[in-house]
């Protein structure tokens, strides 16, 4: 189980910022990584659960495993604390190592996100991830075996796609057992494929491009690769069908008498479900 039984659960951020340069995000809070002190989280992750009875957090840094140390610190001061709490985050596939999972763990994180995007190398070199598909591997490995949860982040319809590098992720996510809804890039202002679009002259009226990619990303805005859309479209329905078949179902599963309690303050919410497989 992720969360053990009904628990209160809040989101916080320990860093932000992202240095690298993917083509298909917008960095929402720059290139500059800046992190604050372990001592500050592990305030904040105290009052909220001595006070307000949180016990489950969900870290939304971009790459919370940027700065090796500081997780470790952060780790640290959690188990000394002796706080009862589990928490989520996500990372980047490289570096990674054995000990900096293993401090995550003790110290409460029970799920692990990765943004993999691809299991071409050609799509990853494309979209300028800096990764390679053995260092996926590698990192999906090291996670599970310190004891966590792992998912990834899929993408389909970069440019450059094709049928054979969505075969090639099908096939990742087959043998490494990941499991995630697809996403469709979208090229939103300030990525790289957004200036490419423009340079091509493929966005002419920014306003009206703009609401035509408004929706959601797990359905197709905008057709980026060089496949047919319903050719695209018949690869993604093709990678969730496979995903069903491989992948242990997670239930929600309604605990009895788990609805919301009061608060006197905003911003947390209550979840009344188990992840369970």
């Amino acid at each position: 189980k992720i969360v053990q039984g009904a628990a209160r659960s809040m989101s916080l951020a320990a860093t932000r910022g992202c240095p690298h340069r993917c083509g298909f995000c917008y960095r929402n809070f720059g290139s500059l990584v800046r992190s604050r002190s372990a001592g500050s989280v592990v305030e904040e992750l105290a009052f909220l659960a001595q006070r307000h009875g949180v016990r489950h957090f969900e870290f939304v840094d971009e790459l919370f495993t940027q700065d090796r140390k500081s997780v470790l610190a952060l780790c640290e001061k959690i188990r000394e604390r002796g706080l009862e709490i589990t928490w989520r985050c996500l990372a980047r596939v490289h570096p990674l190592d054995a000990e900096l999972l293993a401090a995550m763990r003790s110290a409460g994180c029970r799920w692990l996100g990765f943004g993999i995007e691809s299991g071409s190398q050609r799509m990853l070199d494309a979209m300028g991830k800096g990764t390679r598909v053995e260092q996926i591997r590698r990192a999906v490995e090291l996670a599970r075996a310190a004891g966590l949860t792992v998912t990834g982040t899929f993408l389909l319809g970069y440019p450059g796609e094709d049928a054979a590098t969505v075969e090639e992720t099908i096939a990742l996510c087959r043998e490494l057992r990941l499991a995630n809804q697809p996403f469709f890039p979208v090229p939103y202002p300030g990525t790289r494929i957004y200036e490419e679009l423009k340079s091509q002259g493929r966005i002419e009226d920014e306003e009206q491009f703009l609401n035509k990619i408004s929706g959601n990303a797990t359905e197709l805005q905008i057709n980026l690769s060089g496949l047919p859309d319903g050719e695209l479209l018949a690869l993604r329905e093709r990678f969730t069908a496979e995903l069903g078949r491989w992948f242990p179902r997670l239930v929600l599963e309604q605990r009895p008498g788990a609805g919301r309690a009061p608060c006197p303050t905003a911003g947390w919410r209550e979840a009344p479900f188990t992840l369970r497989p």
